[in-house]
């Protein structure tokens, strides 16, 4: 096959979502499975009665058709169940020595030695069904660094899994669903300040917001909302329900809250936040979407900034809208990532990038943050380079709203 032809179809493998999952399945269930030295891997799917295999990958096929014939096992007769719902643990050095699953007849018939298993939990907390590994024999070397490794590779497997599911479902129906799920939602906010350096006087707060563990993670609710096209939809019920916060916020602070760039575009923050609320209320674009028509963008912020509004730029130096931001916006707040002060006391390279983003910052009045402050060797570099604020778990770990602000 020619490099065209090779492209082509590599593309077309791409494109049918299910087949390249089923591949990655493989190479999952083959390297934990050799990695371990079990017998057989596998990938089990719960329905409300039973438990399916997804996938079986096995050096030996007269193995791994005895391991299928257990699917028409009652469910709660099932290792998979019974780890599932915490009846038994993940990890069995030696299964026929867990009273556990001392009763289920394929300990003794297969019979199963060494074994692992972690459920796949898809972000709106259902549990899709079990990524598993076993042998006939036991195994005493296996640890819980082990499950970790398991648990993230069930993870990683999650999100593609829950992709090809929300592909199969009419688009509209995925979002009815998820707006039905954020209007019987709610959610709580912690606060992580941003304070001066030295002394660590708080100027203002970070928003972070956290939802129900069912949900899944912040990082996974968000990811949903992107692939239906509902950002704006569940930043705007954050917004809204922020208000409450600012409600309780010294008029000495402010408070920051992230946004994409559609929602900067579309939400009616005018609307949303009363005028008092304003000059306490930075909107803090993140680095998700890209600009698509800077003159509309700056028109708009221009705007906002009419209306009250300050606006921050997150993670400059991450990524090239970041920047492209900075340039453009000009914003009142520019947040410097991560990346660029992590080991800064140590780094010339991020001293320069950190020392020309303040004074062009200072060139038009603009401040700069420094984002994750770990260490104290870390503070000194940045107060030195004069870069006067920060947030970090070194300044100050992120709490409950309620535990930060008085009540009214």
């Amino acid at each position: 096959m020619n490099s065209y032809g090779f492209r082509e179809a590599l593309l077309a493998d791409v494109a049918n979502r299910p087949e390249t999952l089923r591949w990655k399945k493989r190479k999952i269930l083959a390297a934990l499975r050799d990695l371990f030295g079990m017998e057989v891997a596998f990938i089990s799917r719960f329905t409300p009665t039973s438990r399916e295999f997804d996938l079986v990958e096995s050096h030996d096929p007269g193995f791994a058709a005895d391991v299928l014939s257990a699917a028409a096992t009652p469910l709660d007769q099932s290792y998979c169940f019974r780890i599932a719902i915490g009846h038994a643990p993940n990890l069995m050095p030696n299964a026929q020595e867990e009273p556990a699953v001392a009763d289920i007849s394929e300990t003794l018939s297969l019979p199963v030695g060494a074994h692992l298993s972690v459920p796949i939990v898809l972000s709106s907390g259902r549990t899709y069904g079990m990524l598993c590994a076993f042998s006939r024999k036991p195994n005493s070397e296996l640890a819980d660094r082990d499950v970790a490794l398991f648990t993230l590779c069930a993870d990683l497997l999650s999100r593609d899994i829950e992709a090809v599911i929300l592909d199969d479902l009419p688009k509209s129906t995925a979002a009815d669903e998820f707006s039905k799920t954020l209007a019987e939602t709610s959610f709580d906010f912690f606060l992580q300040p941003i304070t001066s350096m030295p002394g660590r006087v708080p100027v203002g707060f970070e928003l972070l917001t956290r939802f129900a563990p069912e949900l899944g993670s912040v990082e996974q609710i968000f990811d949903r909302a992107r692939h239906l096209d509902m950002v704006m939809t569940l930043e705007e019920k954050v917004a809204r329900t922020a208000s409450r916060v600012l409600a309780r916020l010294d008029r000495s602070v402010w408070l920051a809250i992230n946004f994409s760039v559609s929602s900067i575009e579309s939400c009616d923050f005018e609307a949303i936040f009363p005028p008092d609320y304003r000059d306490r209320l930075v909107l803090e674009i993140t680095e998700h979407e890209r600009v698509v028509d800077y003159a509309s963008f700056l028109a708009r912020i221009k705007a906002l900034r009419g209306f009250g509004f300050r606006i921050a730029v997150d993670d400059v130096g991450a990524g090239y809208s970041s920047l492209r931001h900075v340039l453009q916006l000009r914003p009142e707040i520019l947040k410097i990532d991560r990346s660029f002060v992590a080991g800064i006391d140590q780094s010339p390279d991020q001293q320069t990038f950190v020392r020309a983003i303040r004074e062009y910052a200072a060139s038009y009045g603009g401040m700069v943050i420094a984002e994750g402050v770990e260490t104290a060797s870390e503070e000194a570099e940045l107060v030195r380079l004069g870069a006067y604020l920060a947030q970090g778990y070194h300044i100050a770990k992120p709490r409950r709203w309620t535990e930060v602000l008085p009540p009214c």
